[in-house]
Parts: structure tokens; C-alpha cells; sequence
């Protein structure tokens, strides 16, 4: 397949599908079918097996364009914008778990919507449910740290299901 091919003429948006694996096909896909053009952008160290991870309701994957992560993201976005011959990239999200935080660190360099990399941490629940509760909305109770003797007295106090 080559970026001349007729298949897609008049299309002008690029979806980025980072690490496009298994049920990340899916959705590839359903995106696919609103007219964006996919890309496939593989992570440094992702395998050559689990590319071909994908769910037989897809069929054959479709991708305009594929490239390989480069070193940065500055070299990335290039590989991109020559991938994409002048379409316009409207989106970058992850198609599988180990794409995540490369989709939002694009997605954040090229200043589209993004989740962003701001919050350390951001995917760890612990996290995610103090800024809940920094917000003033209901969060779990809990209690985190590398230290047993830390989280003990929680542990204790807190009540279990029986069996």
C-alpha cells in the first residue's frame, strides 16, 4: 500500500493509532469508518509478534501509513507529517496498553486533545483517587505507601467482607 493509493483520495484526516494490538483494533477501526486515514505508530521495543495480534472481526488492518518511534518526539512528529503527505493529524490515542504513555506524550507535543503528561503518575489509582478527593468529590478511603508499617493501622480498622 502506498500513500498514492485511490482508496484514499479526499480523505484529509489522520487518526494515530499508537500500538495498534488486539481489541485497540476495534477501535482503530470504528474510527476508521468515520474517515480518518490510520497510521500505526509502533513503540520502541514493541514486538514483531504482537503486531500481528489482531482480532478476526477485523480482518486485515488497513493503516495509511506505519512507522517505527523515534528517539524523541521532535524526530517522531517528522516521521509522522512525512507519513501523512499534508493531511492534517487531528488525533492520537492508544491501541493498546502498551501505547499509552507515548499517546499522551504526543498527543501533548502535538497539542492536540490529550490526557497529558502533568500528573506524575497519572495512571496509578491511588493518584488518580487523591485528586478525586482534592476536587471535593467522593473518593475511596485508603492509605499508600512503600512501607507496611505505614498502611498497617489502616489495614487493621478497615473492614473486610466475610466469606
Amino acid at each position: 500500500m502506498t500513500n498514492q493509493d485511490s482508496r484514499y483520495i479526499g480523505q484529509q484526516q489522520v487518526a494515530v493509532v499508537i500500538d495498534p494490538y488486539s481489541t485497540g483494533c476495534c477501535v482503530a477501526q470504528e474510527i476508521q469508518k468515520r474517515g480518518y486515514l490510520l497510521v500505526a505508530v509502533w513503540t520502541i521495543g514493541f514486538s514483531e509478534e504482537m503486531k500481528t495480534h489482531v482480532p478476526a472481526s477485523c480482518g486485515r488492518m488497513d493503516y495509511y501509513g506505519e512507522i517505527d518511534q523515534a528517539e524523541t518526539l521532535e524526530e517522531t512528529k517528522a516521521r509522522l507529517e512525512d507519513v501523512a503527505k499534508g493531511k492534517t493529524i487531528d488525533l492520537v490515542l492508544a491501541g493498546g496498553e502498551a501505547g499509552v504513555d507515548f499517546a499522551d506524550a504526543l498527543s501533548e507535543y502535538l497539542g492536540l486533545l490529550t490526557n497529558g503528561t502533568e500528573i506524575a503518575n497519572r495512571r496509578d489509582k491511588y493518584v488518580q483517587q487523591e485528586l478525586i478527593r482534592q476536587a471535593g468529590l467522593r473518593a475511596v478511603r485508603q492509605a499508600g505507601s512503600p512501607k507496611f508499617s505505614e498502611v498497617e493501622a489502616f489495614l487493621k480498622s478497615e473492614a473486610y467482607p466475610s466469606k
